[in-house]
């Protein structure tokens, strides 16, 4: 699947074999996601895999669609327009978020009795669950029951704790799910969130209701084993500067607050196209264009194809720098970080996120703007520019950016099963 949640199942697949754990991974043929063959290869060799937590007649269609493919990556769909759908604007409320869970509650069932079948002939020792989909959390937790195994429940975003998607559901619907959420932590062995100010927000407010112990938070990661070295920029001769954004922004996450601020350097400089691109590598989605005519953009504005992650780094190393924006909600990180962190260009922060502006600080990978400056956007852009025309192009400091590569992700998740193994056992005797 070409989704950023696919990545983290990808490093761990990779990695937890030298660190003790065999991976045994039931996952599911995508049959509404794009996809990117490429993926395949990348996953680890010591894995044991089964493709059939959907139906078989959920997926019989794409095996014909797949057979069909010839490009390695399936097209990006065209995002729809900012203006949000009438029910949407009547009620304050989002068709999509309308369900405590999502559209693969039908397949629990299913999969539930797939995982304890792999379970048994795989003799596994733990249960972990990455979500979402939030269905998938039953599953897990019924597997867990009926076999009497520890259970890892891996939170890749905030469930209840979203900020923007809460406000898309009605009450009695956000209400379930925190009840449903408050059951699941109390019963697991151990809970993963993907940031500390994550981890922080659930303590502040459910952390009476289980030991202090239950809950930590592991980063995503790139994984810079399936990469080549860091290369230095292409010369600024003939050429404009470009600033990248990887990927389509959405509701959740919009260029408004960085597209501003470009307008902002582009007319204090008085740059043409010339001399400065904006660069999207993807199709051009309706809140990109709206705003590039709002802030005068579009001739600075270049749309790119999409590429497979395989050819990602590739891409990000023909940038001059690259623009990071938050996602809606400032207990989660955007997995893009950690690819821009990998592929060692500058990166220009336009997050409100304290925790992400204190990793690109701490690790020296760019410059920090105040999200709703443009004045301070454009300050911070044109420091990055101001380098590139004198040339300084330093190698990323490989040390300040450990903590954020797979083996040390892996690392710390084969710790964490190991606490949950112990606490299991520990409980049993009690």
């Amino acid at each position: 699947m070409a989704v950023i949640g696919a990545k983290r199942a990808i490093n761990l697949s990779r990695h937890l074999p030298q660190r003790g754990w065999q991976p045994v991974i039931l996952s599911s043929a995508p049959t509404r996601e794009r996809t990117d063959i490429a993926l395949q290869k990348l996953v680890g060799s010591d894995v044991i895999s089964s493709p059939t937590y959907r139906k078989p007649s959920t997926v019989k269609a794409h095996h014909s669609r797949v057979a069909q493919a010839t490009p390695s990556l399936s097209p990006l769909p065209l995002t729809a327009s900012p203006r949000p759908p009438l029910f949407e604007r009547l009620t304050g409320w989002s068709f999509q978020y309308l369900s405590p869970f999502d559209r693969e509650l039908s397949e629990v069932r299913h999969a539930t009795q797939e995982a304890i079948r792999l379970a048994k002939e795989h003799q596994v020792e733990a249960i972990s669950v990455s979500a979402d989909p939030w269905s998938a959390l039953i599953t897990a937790r019924g597997v867990s029951d009926a076999l009497d195994l520890p259970l890892v429940v891996d939170f890749r975003d905030p469930w209840t704790l979203h900020s923007g998607k809460s406000k898309l559901r009605p009450p009695p619907t956000l209400a379930f799910m925190k009840w449903y959420e408050r059951r699941l932590f109390s019963r697991a062995d151990r809970v993963i969130v993907n940031t500390e100010s994550c981890e922080r927000a659930y303590r502040d407010r459910d952390g009476h209701l289980w030991p202090e112990d239950r809950i930590t938070s592991i980063r995503n990661a790139f994984d810079s084993t399936m990469f080549g070295p860091w290369s230095p920029p292409r010369p600024l001769k003939s050429r404009p500067f470009e600033l990248t954004y990887f990927g389509q922004f959405r509701k959740f996450v919009r260029p408004d607050h960085l597209f501003r601020g470009v307008a902002q350097f582009i007319r204090t400089r008085e740059l043409s196209p010339d001399d400065f691109k904006l660069v999207i590598i993807s199709p051009l989605d309706g809140y990109a264009i709206q705003a590039s005519l709002d802030h005068g953009l579009d001739a600075y504005l270049e749309s790119r194809p999409s590429v497979s992650f395989t050819e990602s780094f590739d891409v990000l190393q023909r940038a001059d720098a690259l623009a990071l924006v938050d996602g809606g909600c400032p207990l989660v990180i955007a997995g893009k970080l950690y690819d821009y962190l990998c592929a060692g260009r500058p990166i220009l922060s336009v997050a409100e996120s304290a925790e992400v502006n204190q990793m690109i600080e701490q690790s020296g990978a760019g410059q920090v703007a105040i999200a709703q400056d443009p004045q301070d956007i454009s300050k911070q852009l044109g420091l990055i520019y101001e380098a590139a025309l004198r040339g300084e192009h330093l190698p990323p400091d490989l040390s300040k950016r450990a903590p954020y590569d797979a083996p040390a992700q892996a690392e710390r998740y084969a710790q964490v099963l190991n606490e949950a193994v112990l606490h299991h056992q520990q409980s049993k005797r009690l």
